[in-house]
């Protein structure tokens, strides 16, 4: 059996995927894990700084990645 919350990857998404389970605008950013799934970080293209630095620390990732990740254009 697995344990729930035990699947580290972390996928960065913008709001709007449909993998997620709840509705985030586009000055959000946080994140959604299901019980047996990785945890994703959802980026809003308007998210502030503050919101990505504590988004960062939360899941341990870089706040430049982050940060670049919000700043691309999607295709």
């Amino acid at each position: 059996m697995t344990d729930s919350f035990s699947d580290d990857r972390i996928i960065v998404v913008r709001p709007g995927d449909p993998r997620l389970g709840f509705l985030w605008a586009d000055d959000q950013a946080g994140q959604e894990q299901w019980h047996e799934g990785p945890t994703y970080a959802v980026v809003g293209a308007r998210a502030p700084d503050d919101k990505l630095q504590r988004l960062a620390a939360k899941i341990h990732v870089e706040f430049a990645e982050l940060r670049q990740f919000r700043d691309t254009k999607p295709n």
